[in-house]
């Protein structure tokens, strides 16, 4: 039996120029039941009743053979074309009914709480860079978290706060500093706002959503009770509520009490975390780059997270690959399908053998430009949730030809499998270590 290290004992054997390969496990790791795929193809609507299938890669792959078959020799309408379209249908039905079955946000999902993805945070903390093979929407879900609960602009302000003790006050040095300091100030305020306004407005029944026809009230209700229909927009209305708080307070003793009391939850809310980022700074710091500068990815981007097989987020066209974003009033699904009804298609690699896998990476710049990158990593090489199946030989190859590696860490859950054995047994490098209990 192969004796396993444990994650803390890998954590402490971790230095600097530390990479990460995550794989379905990792995904499974934080909501099994959702990150399913046989019981994502079991639902969709093209597979009714084929209960046998449990891999949409090689499902494509038997489909366009069948198709192949049964088409007579004269068939006026070419293989390619055939097979093209099988892909595509299939493709995007896979993805819809992904997207179906799973939360819609890490605060859907049953068992979320902070504490769970604050270990995750610790987890990604050790690496310089991310790379994926998963197209599911967790890794994305979980990175934006990090950045939209405001950790970064804390972080940022903390640093500055003492470049700014360490200038004199008279220097140019000075004022731009404190001008970059004002800046982001504001923006704490902004997220710290963001995140305690409308938890603040459910509570308290002085809040009430009104309808009105002109002068006459044609609904009234709490903020709890309008909670799901009207709360996705928050973000973009607290400003206006905190301006017309600002502008009203001064005729009005009962708004400048209501005003003043949300400041000092807003500035205890502050110097929390303030407070936290003194002890767990380097924690904090993150390093998040996707690549995409608004939702248009480039070549030249500085970039820390590649996902090696495309995600469910990343569309492309001949000329571009785009991010999808989820905002306040439309679902991320829903603003996929309209970019593939302009022509976009999914950047996904759903081909079944390694061969074609490589093959239709070489066919995107952005998918390129991450194997590339992969194939180039040195130093220390962590995996998590990799089965390490044939299908991702050229990932095997990868890393067992890469010599400028000095240790390769990879994650079983509680057994090593012969498949993973099989992929490593002539690298020395390999070091086995047990994931089971690691979140």
């Amino acid at each position: 039996m192969t004796d396993f290290l444990t994650w803390d004992e890998v954590k402490n054997q971790l230095s600097s120029n530390c990479t990460v390969l995550l794989g379905n496990g990792f995904s499974r790791s934080y909501c099994n039941s959702a990150f399913n795929q046989t019981e994502i193809l079991q639902h969709m609507p093209s597979l009714q009743g084929l209960t046998e299938i449990s891999d949409i890669e090689k499902c494509i792959e038997e489909t366009q053979e069948k198709v192949k078959e049964s088409l007579p020799d004269n068939k006026s309408v070419p293989k390619v074309i055939i097979d093209r379209w099988i892909k595509s249908l299939l493709h995007k039905e896979f993805i819809d009914t992904m997207y179906d079955l799973m939360p819609k946000s890490l605060n859907d999902i049953e068992d979320f709480d902070s504490d769970k993805l604050s270990k995750y945070r610790d987890f990604f903390n050790c690496f310089d860079k991310v790379f994926t093979l998963n197209y599911d929407p967790l890794l994305y879900w979980m990175l934006m978290r990090f950045i939209n609960y405001g950790d970064k602009e804390f972080v940022d302000y903390s640093d500055l706060k003492e470049q700014l003790n360490s200038v004199a006050e008279d220097s140019k040095e000075y004022t731009k500093l404190k001008k970059k300091l004002d800046t982001t100030n504001d923006k704490c305020i902004k997220s710290v706002r963001n995140e305690m306004f409308p938890v603040y407005l459910k509570e308290n029944e002085d809040y009430k959503l009104n309808i009105l026809c002109k002068t006459e009230v044609l609904l009234e209700k709490s903020i709890a009770e309008a909670e799901g229909k009207i709360l996705g927009g928050w973000t973009k209305v607290i400003p206006e509520v905190y301006q017309a708080f600002e502008a009203k307070k001064a005729e009005n003793i009962t708004l400048s009490q209501e005003s003043d009391k949300l400041d000092r939850i807003a500035d205890s809310t502050i110097e929390s975390k303030l407070e936290s980022v003194k002890h767990n700074k380097e924690a904090m710091k993150l390093k998040i780059r996707d690549g995409f500068i608004s939702d248009n990815w480039g070549q030249d981007n500085d970039q820390t997270v590649f996902y090696l097989h495309g995600a469910l987020h990343l569309i492309e066209n001949s000329n571009k690959t785009v991010k999808v974003t989820q905002d306040e009033f439309k679902k991320m699904i829903e603003k996929v399908k309209e970019k593939w009804d302009e022509g976009y298609e999914p950047l996904t690699v759903l081909e079944s053998t390694p061969e074609a896998k490589v093959s239709r990476i070489n066919q995107s710049p952005y998918l390129t430009k991450c194997f590339n990158e992969f194939q180039n990593i040195s130093g220390t090489l962590v995996t998590h949730g990799l089965s390490f199946m044939s299908s991702d030989q050229h990932i095997i190859d990868v890393i067992n030809n890469n010599t400028k590696l000095d240790k390769i860490y990879v994650g079983c859950y509680n057994t090593l499998t012969e498949e993973i054995q099989q992929a490593f047994e002539n690298n020395d490098k390999v070091v086995f270590f047990d994931t089971s209990n690691m979140f």
